[in-house]
């Protein structure tokens, strides 16, 4: 146990050094596979291991995999540039209303199909509609930055939002209408701080006026109109099910890969669509990654790290339900500004079950429970934790997660979506450096991070 407590973040810190620098251009998902092979090879995980987070990730991953299948087909028949060119006409050339209504199109594309599909998909798309305008590159930043920031501020609503929703709603077995009924407040609160941040931040770069009519009809972006429409009624039957009817009893992945299925082969039916070009294209460096730094962060559960946060996190559940929500997602904040969100996520996912935390939404399961003193041990760290109220563990709950989607933007190692969308800016030509970003993202995030977790602790209170 010793060795493996020097050992562990050994490990971790040379994943992400894999990660984040890419020494030989090395893929960031392969470099999180040589960690987790490190992992294995030196004790810190075992093959059983291995397949315990494989039960708590493959309906994140699956889904994941589904949902950005169903986001390129929808990209390939034009969905993402008719929405972007109607935002931009609508704005009647106004630089400042564009500004906006560029952020509410990221806010929307987030919410509905993820926050790696607004970066992969969307960042393109505002960049061409930049170069069409002929916005100077001062002027350009505002949009640029703040489509990237969105991308994560505001994937907040539903558990399909983001991976690391996907994650908290499976191991804590959070049914979706539930976890999107206690996301409202903080995501008006995200949505209102973000604006606000971002405007003031960046007012005296926006233009003041464009020319719209050098965009082209948002009609002209629509390349298969049946497809096109085939394509919506298929998503919103798909986001109609998360929330009851008889497919609701599935996992999520099941039926967001059967929708991708269904428009893969109606769009090769309609020789619109390739579908192995799409399958081939898709981000799975994003899927091997998320495997790959779920394993390096179990050793640290395995080498005892994960109980200093439990102590942590009781600690915060015994001053009330908006410190606890605030102080947990400070905490997710932190750590995953400086490792990254999915391993700080499980980080925080693991500690919480170990403060008794086993599932929200039904009969509040505490794991462990003595009988007749109200006490457990929780597993694997030592520590006495009481039966918390059903309000303060969705607090802590909550509140890892928020600080795992919004707490990232602080730097740019936080998010796998912020280190693509900084690779898609530089095969544009557009520099973003890690000075520059973080300048940005330690001015704008903590506002907006504080104003979501103060609506989710006053909320559940």
């Amino acid at each position: 146990m010793a060795l493996n407590t020097v050992a562990a973040p050994a490990v971790f810190a040379v994943t992400l050094y894999l990660v984040i620098f890419r020494p030989r251009r090395l893929n960031p998902g392969l470099g999180a596979m040589a960690g987790a092979g490190l992992a294995l090879l030196t004790g810190l995980i075992t093959p059983e291991n291995v397949l315990a987070v494989g039960r708590i990730t493959w309906n994140a991953t699956l889904s994941l995999v589904g949902i950005i299948l169903v986001s390129l087909v929808l990209d390939e028949v034009g969905f993402f540039r008719w929405a972007a060119l109607h935002m931009a006409r609508a704005a009647r050339g106004d630089g400042r209303r564009v500004f906006f209504l560029t952020l509410l199109l990221g806010t929307a594309v987030s919410i509905l199909f993820t926050n790696d599909a607004a970066v992969l998909i969307l960042t393109p798309i505002v960049y061409e509609m930049l170069e069409a305008l002929a916005f100077d590159p001062r002027a350009s930043l505002p949009f640029i930055m703040g489509a990237g920031f969105i991308a994560d501020a505001l994937s907040l609503p539903f558990s399909t939002s983001n991976l690391t929703n996907i994650m908290t709603a499976d191991f804590f077995k959070v049914p979706f209408a539930f976890y999107a009924a206690r996301m409202v407040w903080p995501t008006l609160a995200s949505l209102v701080a973000s604006l606000a941040v971002l405007f003031l931040y960046f007012r005296r770069d926006l233009p003041r006026r464009y020319d719209a009519k050098a965009l082209p009809s948002p009609e002209s972006a629509i390349r298969d109109r049946p497809l096109f429409l085939l394509g919506m009624l298929v998503f919103a039957v798909m986001l109609a099910s998360f929330f009851g009817g008889p497919l609701s009893r599935w996992p999520v992945s099941f039926i967001i890969l059967a929708a991708a299925a269904v428009l893969l082969e109606e769009g090769a039916r309609r020789r619109k669509v390739n579908a192995a070009v799409v399958v081939r294209t898709a981000p799975w460096p994003v899927i091997v990654f998320s495997i790959g730094m779920y394993l390096v962060v179990y050793g640290l559960q395995n080498a005892g790290y994960v109980a200093v946060l439990t102590r942590a996190h009781l600690t915060l559940a015994a001053r009330g339900t908006v410190v606890a929500a605030v102080g947990a997602g400070v905490i997710g904040a932190v750590l995953s500004s400086v490792t990254n969100n999915l391993p700080a996520l499980m980080l925080g996912a693991l500690a919480l079950r170990g403060a008794g935390i086993a599932t929200l939404g039904g009969a509040a399961a505490v794991s462990g429970t003595t009988a007749g003193s109200g006490l457990s041990t929780a597993a694997g760290s030592g520590a006495v934790v009481g039966a918390l109220p059903a309000h303060t563990q969705s607090a802590l709950v909550f509140g890892n997660l928020l600080g795992c989607d919004i707490g990232p933007k602080m730097t740019p190692l936080g998010s796998l979506a912020t280190l693509l969308w900084m690779g898609i800016l530089e095969r544009k030509g557009v520099k973003i450096g890690w000075g520059y970003y973080l300048k940005v993202g330690l001015v704008i995030t903590p506002p907006v991070l504080l104003a979501a977790l103060t609506a989710l602790g006053l909320a559940l209170r």
